[in-house]
């Protein structure tokens, strides 16, 4: 593999971006009190992702050269598409400093969508791609359960524990993020078995490399389970522990670096045929 650093920070980044809008769109007024911090994380955290993208590129003052090819180029809807979802979040944050419990509506819908067509355009890259190793369906099961567990873990250490109504999108982060983690792992016994049958080099390099991947996958456990029992010890509204904060942080601390391990494996095991 060579710098591929980049596009590991970038690819993570840029879907924990779209996962914090999604699941919060999901959420709805539930997180009313907290939309400021929301979206400012939302669009900080899409603002790195790109810059950090633009430092792979041999020039990067040529950037906008990505965009010309929309017709014919999954990166460059790739871009398109995030820079939109980007100016969405914008104009949300805009809205929402103005005043807090302003409605976004159908904004926040639209940003979501948009979201969403940028990490399936970034799946496309590497599904069409030459490399064996990313022309599975694997990709796409990587980057969206990566989407949702991220945003699912940031989400929920914003939300009001406080209130009655918190409970229903905390059984749904839950559930979710066990249910994501789940098929990702049980998937990747199959593509495993897809990595043999076409690229004898990409399926050595992950077989060699076991001790990291698994290291991978548990911290990505303990992640979701930390969430899980934050979120079960709340369930009781009038007893909600003084430390959750801190388990909700750890939960996707070690959420995002376990992702994070399991990215720069795929990008590493990307091989020719033979």
């Amino acid at each position: 593999m060579g710098n591929e650093l980049p596009l590991v920070v970038f690819t993570v980044l840029s879907q924990l971006a779209v996962g914090i809008l999604i699941m919060s769109q999901i959420v709805g007024e539930r997180i009313a009190r907290n939309k400021k911090r929301l979206y400012a994380w939302a669009l900080g955290i899409t603002a790195v992702s790109m810059l950090v993208a633009m430092s792979h590129l041999g020039d990067p003052i040529g950037a906008y050269r990505a965009l010309a090819n929309a017709g014919s180029s999954w990166l460059s809807r790739e871009n398109i598409f995030l820079g939109a979802f980007l100016l969405c979040v914008v104009v949300m944050v805009l809205k929402v400093r103005r005043d807090e419990t302003a409605a976004i509506g159908k904004l926040g819908w639209i940003g979501a969508i948009l979201g969403l067509c940028a990490v399936i355009s970034t799946g496309n890259v590497y599904y069409y791609s030459s490399i064996p190793a990313w022309t599975s369906l694997y990709t796409y099961i990587a980057f969206f359960s990566a989407m949702l567990i991220l945003g699912n873990s940031f989400l929920v250490m914003l939300l009001d524990f406080t209130k009655d109504q918190v409970l229903r999108p905390v059984k749904i982060i839950v559930f979710s993020n066990g249910l994501l983690f789940v098929i990702q792992l049980a998937y990747f016994v199959p593509y495993l078995g897809y990595l043999n049958a076409v690229s004898s080099l990409s399926a050595g390099f992950i077989t060699d490399r076991m001790g990291p991947w698994l290291l991978g996958q548990s911290l990505l456990l303990l992640g979701i389970m930390g969430t899980g029992y934050a979120a079960y010890t709340a369930k009781k509204l009038q007893n909600v522990p003084k430390n959750i904060n801190v388990w909700f942080a750890s939960g996707f601390v070690l959420a995002i670096i376990g992702i994070t391990i399991g990215r720069y494996l795929f990008y590493a095991g990307g091989m020719p045929m033979w």
